[in-house]
């Protein structure tokens, strides 16, 4: 649908990011179609459940499906590796058939307990 389209589906997931997250939180475009979110005072657990909500939120009203990569920042560890493990997460999403949140090896276990 070309860079135009593309640049408005953009637009309007950042918006409907900005919707279902609190104030404490950032949104960010972080590369090409890759979106950030930092959810600075969120537990694990209520982030993997509230990360489900997103994508589900995305879907139904931007129309769109979204992959997630989760990983917690944890003290004494450098940003670049953070960002590298919500990466990884992020492409074993893709990997995995799309559309559906996956987690680092570090969070996995307290979103799966969350979740089920």
């Amino acid at each position: 649908m070309g860079h135009a389209a593309g640049g408005h589906t953009l637009e309007n997931v950042g918006a409907l990011l900005r919707q279902e997250i609190s104030e404490a939180d950032s949104a960010a475009r972080y590369g090409g179609e890759e979106l950030l979110l930092i959810l600075s005072e969120t537990e694990q657990c209520c982030a993997c459940i509230g990360l489900e909500r997103i994508r589900k939120a995305v879907e139904l009203k931007a129309g769109v499906a979204i992959s997630i990569g989760v990983t917690s920042f944890r003290p004494g560890c450098c940003s670049a590796q953070t960002l590298r493990e919500a990466d990884d997460a992020l492409y074993l999403a893709k990997a995995n058939g799309r559309n559906r949140v996956e987690w680092s090896a570090l969070t996995q276990n307290a979103c799966h307990e969350a979740t089920t």
